[in-house]
């Protein structure tokens, strides 16, 4: 008979991080991870709080496995930053930027917690990576900032490493001990955009295997997984399929964060773009590949900036919100080249010697001129450039992605777009997809009774009622496509990476049934 012990040498907090991406049905639970078949490799370390170099060369032999790794989950948070500064010049962020283009591979970092001890090190600061803090329940609703999370004041306009917000309070999870338990903490925040990304690559991969026009091997990059999920972020309910609001530290939503005011901070502090939404970056995903030229009202492009790349919209835009969202790499160096081996370090360049500076415009389509912009997303200190903005007045836009080569990177910096304008939508498309289908009836039962903008019955009450319904029964299959969102995938081909520790790792989390874990 086996024994009904769990192994005394696998960690509470690795399974319950692995369960969060490939978790499935069991006769004691009903908790699925986000991607249940996926394939997952897991490395244990001794320290992290004090071995850089080992943290490094289990990631670089994670990343380099004889299977296409394509995400790396790191929910291990203090081992990635000394100082407060989010700098990313510390030897683990150097690491991680260096790997990402190396490898190809997206990383996914928890941000931390607030009950950490304060010797530990900070949230990680990698320009090329994901960095992802908690959410909690409003109302029912993952849409606010968690109070656990790890908190950094910034100097006004300073870079923010936060990219996004994901589930990490309350989260329920089953435990090695056959236990349904809530968990606490970023750990668990960071997988469920790891597993999102996996579920991008099982729906990309048969297309781009086909060789389906608009999917190329362009569609993997971690460059494109990464704007694909920062764009797709709910930031207001009701705007491009949004279903909430969310909410900063201070209980602000997008409108009052200082991102949406200046155009040189393109992420807010606290929640990056917003918050994770698996079945929208599906969406903002799906629409394929397009070049500079004419592009659809959603798409996504893979590129490389020489001049300025023009994206022209093939239709005249009658208002509502652009969603823009540009990233490109950190160029970290290496002194010796090849993989990463024992004692490699990287070289000491300038901050404009390692990042390019692209910009990112909207603007009229007929003018050539970047002072015509309505909208521009132009840091300094980020790699990323953010455009979320409503456009009032009807018109022909195009977005326009501009290099200003510093240093001695040069003109041939590759990026990642995707975009997203919020066109008319049909009657009864309560989500804001662009098209009328049975995830509508599902938001419209769902609110029948309350106040909202979503009634589209035109009573003028605002109330979700009877009339509202109709109003969907009579458009079913308006708009873009059928109107049925698509299945989401089963990643039974795509490789994860997991990174956690041993019992010096165990020794961070509470040992009650709540737990908090980095």
């Amino acid at each position: 008979m086996d024994d009904p012990n769990p192994d005394p040498f696998v960690l509470d907090h690795a399974t319950e991080v692995a369960g969060v991406m490939i978790g499935k049905d069991t006769p004691f639970a009903d908790r699925v991870g986000v991607a249940p078949n996926a394939e997952l490799h897991s490395m244990a370390l001794v320290n992290i709080f004090s071995d850089d170099n080992g943290v490094a060369l289990s990631l670089n032999r994670l990343a380099t496995l004889n299977v296409n790794v394509t995400a790396i989950n790191l929910s291990i948070s203090p081992a990635l930053q000394f100082s407060e500064d989010p700098d990313g010049n510390s030897h683990m962020s150097e690491f991680v930027d260096w790997s990402a283009r190396q490898h190809d591979v997206l990383y996914v970092i928890a941000w931390g917690n607030v009950d950490e001890n304060p010797a530990f090190r900070k949230p990680g600061d990698s320009f090329n990576g994901i960095t992802v803090a908690g959410s909690e329940r409003d109302g029912g609703v993952y849409r606010k900032w968690w109070t656990g999370n790890h908190v950094t004041e910034d100097a006004e306009g300073a870079r923010t490493s936060v990219s996004l917000l994901a589930p990490g309070e309350g989260v329920e999870v089953l435990s090695l001990n056959n236990q349904q338990i809530p968990v606490d903490g970023t750990s668990f925040a960071a997988p469920h955009v790891t597993a999102t990304t996996a579920l991008l690559h099982q729906y990309a991969k048969p297309k781009v295997d086909a060789a389906e026009p608009r999917w190329t091997v362009n569609s993997r990059r971690h460059e494109t997984m990464k704007a694909v999920l920062l764009n797709s972020a709910d930031k207001l309910a009701g705007v491009h399929g949004s279903t909430r609001d969310v909410l900063n530290r201070f209980g602000q939503d997008w409108t009052d964060s200082p991102a949406s005011m200046s155009s040189e901070i393109p992420l807010d502090e606290w929640m990056g773009a917003g918050h994770l939404n698996a079945r929208r970056s599906l969406r903002q995903f799906q629409s394929g590949e397009y070049d500079p030229g004419l592009v659809p009202s959603i798409g996504w492009d893979f590129h490389t900036a020489g001049g300025p790349n023009d994206y022209i919209f093939d239709s005249q835009i009658g208002g509502g919100y652009i969603a823009a969202t540009l990233v490109w790499d950190r160029r970290v160096e290496k002194i010796t080249p090849g993989n990463y081996m024992d004692g490699d370090q990287f070289e000491n360049q300038t901050a404009q010697q390692r990042l390019n500076n692209l910009d990112l415009y909207l603007m009229p389509a007929n003018s050539t001129d970047l002072m015509d912009a309505i909208s521009v997303s132009n840091s300094m200190v980020q790699n990323v450039e953010h455009i979320f903005f409503e456009i009032l007045t009807p018109g022909e836009y195009k977005l326009v992605v501009v290099n200003n080569p510093v240093g001695g990177i040069g003109d041939n910096q590759t990026y990642a777009l995707a975009w997203w304008f919020g066109n008319p939508s049909p009657p009864g498309d309560y989500n804001g997809n662009g098209s009328v289908g049975p995830e509508d009836y599902d938001l419209w039962r769902s609110s029948f009774g309350s106040t909202s903008s979503l009634a589209a019955d035109g009573n003028g009450n605002n109330v979700i009622d009877a009339a509202d319904y109709a109003v969907w029964r009579d458009n079913l299959g308006a708009g873009v496509g059928s109107g049925t969102a698509a299945a989401v995938p089963e990643p039974s081909s795509i490789v994860l990476a997991l990174m956690f520790a041993t019992a010096v790792f165990g020794t961070a989390c509470r040992s009650s049934v709540v737990r908090r874990c980095p």
